[in-house]
């Protein structure tokens, strides 16, 4: 089947999840062991078809382009969900393993760096600009138009770059095995700078951490997440020395207040019990780009 191509949509196929194991739950999905060599990422009934092709697109492109990342399959259904099919990796994740041997978290934060230095294919990847804007589109009628004009702007004033950006890339995202890393969870993977990595990190590691069960969304405690993102500042600022470091921890702050922005509203459950939060961010974000 052709992931990217929107008119095969209403061929997929039916798979049914009831009484499938459960191995992991994301802000965007739900994992389950589909058999001895595949897993199905049923993502939630909001969200489109889109996210589940650019998986598969992404993977497909990223086996070619040498990242490190597990085999793709198929696209597929279950009841009004959409789902990616993809290879089952015999290995634990990177956040089980960094929760027993935190000594190396700083390989794990030079890998993610390493990762924008790939340079990939524009015809085969989506631009996170794009990707962003997307999404600040589906919660337009939940936002005044004064809000709306503030994310599109502030993602418009995003840097532009080139290099591979997997979107989601915490630990729960990437398997270990042997010594080695392995990424999964691609669906909101493309191309751009270095600090959309970097934003979603610091949301993960930060904003997650603080404000939810860490364990529940990340695989690690809240300390582990705080080292996390320290070492990951440490190997950026090692790695970029001639950065202005205020300003690019501005720019992620705010990137990463406005991703947080997007994935929530369209959900609402989560809108309606972080709606103080939200409402807080937004008018910080508002406030930024007034002054």
């Amino acid at each position: 089947m052709d992931a990217g191509n929107p008119m095969k949509i209403h061929q997929l196929k039916e798979i049914c999840t009831d009484g499938l194991p459960v191995i992991g739950r994301g802000g965007t999905a739900t994992i389950y062991r589909l058999d001895d060599d595949k897993i199905i990422k049923v993502f939630f009934e909001h969200i489109g078809p889109e996210a589940a092709m650019n998986e598969q697109r992404a993977c497909r492109s990223a086996l070619k382009a040498g990242l490190p990342v597990v085999i793709p399959f198929q696209l597929a259904k279950s009841g009004n969900c959409y789902a990616a099919v993809t290879e089952l990796v015999d290995s634990v994740t990177l956040a089980e393993h960094l929760n027993q041997c935190p000594q190396d978290i700083r390989k794990y934060a030079d890998m993610v760096l390493g990762l924008n230095d790939i340079k990939v294919p524009k015809t085969e990847f989506v631009s996170m600009k794009s990707q962003y804007l997307g999404m600040a589109e589906r919660i337009r009628e939940s936002v005044s138009e004064s809000e709306y004009r503030c994310f599109t702007g502030i993602i418009e004033d995003m840097p532009d770059g080139d290099g591979f950006v997997h979107g989601d890339c915490h630990a729960g995202n990437v398997m270990y095995r042997d010594g080695g890393m392995l990424l999964i969870d691609l669906a909101n993977a493309g191309y751009g700078h270095r600090l959309f990595e970097m934003a979603g990190l610091y949301y993960d590691y930060v904003t997650v951490a603080e404000v939810s069960d860490p364990v529940k969304y990340l695989g690690s405690d809240k300390k582990t997440c705080s080292l996390i993102w320290q070492q990951y500042v440490r190997a950026y600022r090692e790695k970029y020395p001639d950065d202005n470091w205020e300003q690019t921890e501005r720019e992620c702050r705010r990137c990463a207040d406005l991703k947080g922005l997007l994935l929530t509203l369209p959900h609402r459950e989560l809108a309606e019990a972080f709606a103080p939060l939200l409402r807080k961010i937004t008018d910080r974000l508002m406030s930024r780009e007034q002054n």
